[in-house]
């Protein structure tokens, strides 16, 4: 099946790899990806050391795409459309039980990924492999593939008071 974890709130990854530890914990395999982060995260450290978990993740990181100038946006867009074809090839080479798309949604909306591409990925794996979506503003064709779509929803963060992000609590 397909499932998205979306919102505004805190919980979406966090959500994303639990479901990866347990599919892992039942003798299953399972593709880890992420967009627009930097793989660096408490939980891309952990999922690497377990076994039956791939990690695909970006070797770069381009910064917030509200931020990105015209030229770093361009340099972006190229980076996670060649990104997007390694998942491609790692679907095709091996067999998962799950793959997680970590902030693809938000990939999708601000066009460093194309929605059509995702969608022909989610209509050729997920009768046979669950895909687990995350992030904010998914498409609405995004939303229709989905059989679980999840909402985070932030009532209170301290990130709107100005503290940044903590590593091991936030990332």
């Amino acid at each position: 099946m397909i499932q998205i974890y979306t919102g505004n709130g805190k919980g979406k990854t966090t959500g994303a790899v639990g479901s990866a530890i347990r599919c892992v914990g039942a003798g299953k395999k399972v593709l880890f990806c992420q967009f627009l982060k930097d793989g660096t995260s408490g939980e891309c450290s952990l999922l690497k050391t377990l076994s039956g978990v791939e990690c695909l993740l970006p070797e770069r990181e381009f910064g917030f795409t509200f931020t990105m100038d015209e030229e770093t946006r361009k340099e972006a867009m190229a980076y996670y459309r060649t990104y997007w074809d390694k998942i491609e090839q790692a679907m095709a080479e091996k067999n998962y039980d799950m793959i997680v798309l970590d902030e693809i949604c938000d990939a999708c909306c601000t066009n460093m990924i194309d929605v059509e591409k995702v969608l022909k990925f989610l209509d050729k794996y997920g009768k046979t492999v669950e895909i687990i979506l995350t992030g904010r503003k998914p498409s609405e064709t995004l939303a229709e593939k989905a059989e679980y779509i999840t909402e985070m929803k932030k009532i209170k963060h301290p990130f709107d008071k100005g503290v940044s992000a903590r590593k091991g609590i936030e990332f």
